[in-house]
């Protein structure tokens, strides 16, 4: 337990692409987190490569092509670099801000052209989740306590809905009431955590 423990830590320091002081603080959240809720720290750290690839300041939507476009050129016209990626039939637009000053800014791009239905930070959580909850949407993109402690309250649930690995994740990506058939995102968390730490039991 203690090896599978320091591999984890381990592993959020490699995967991290930030500030040393960024990185002990998603260190000290995920295992906090991982008490709390009773959830797997390897579990949060697959998540995290699967969700924001250990981006912590990410914004990502999706959007069909031509929207995609015009929103990348936006945002290379505001000075925010963005990238375009397919995803299943429609395009996966994402900015990775490498400072709060510049998540901020970004942020405060979106919502003055009135995009919404964005997913925010490490573990990319859901606009709707964040208006459902009344959670503070800066602090969800610039604070990664805060953003690993309310995913890790959004994953806790899903795994008291479902009596499953599998369905639990596949909730915290497609919601309570989603359709599990495919199981397409928890299959993207399996292959990042058998890369990285083996099976998920």
């Amino acid at each position: 337990m203690k090896a599978v423990l320091l591999f984890s830590v381990l592993g959020i320091y490699t995967l991290l692409s930030a500030e040393s002081d960024i990185k002990k603080q998603v260190i000290h959240s995920m295992l906090h987190v991982s008490q709390k809720y009773d959830i797997a720290v390897d579990v949060l750290i697959s998540m995290a490569e699967t969700e924001s690839r250990y981006r912590p300041y990410s914004i990502s939507l999706v959007l069909p092509h031509h929207k995609a476009a015009v929103l990348v050129h936006q945002l290379s016209d505001a000075g925010i670099k963005a990238r375009k990626q397919r995803y299943k039939k429609k395009y996966l637009v994402s900015v990775a801000p490498d400072s709060v000053e510049k998540a901020k800014k970004a942020l405060r791009f979106f919502k003055q052209t009135g995009i919404k239905r964005y997913d925010l930070g490490l573990l990319q959580i859901n606009y709707g989740k964040i208006l459902d909850h009344g959670w503070d949407e800066e602090r969800i993109l610039t604070d990664v306590r805060y953003n690993i402690e309310q995913g890790g309250k959004i994953l806790r649930n899903c795994m008291d809905l479902h009596n499953t690995s599998a369905k639990a994740i596949e909730c915290y990506n497609k919601g309570e009431h989603g359709n599990y058939q495919k199981l397409d995102y928890f299959q993207k968390v399996l292959h990042n955590h058998a890369r990285l730490f083996g099976d998920i039991s």
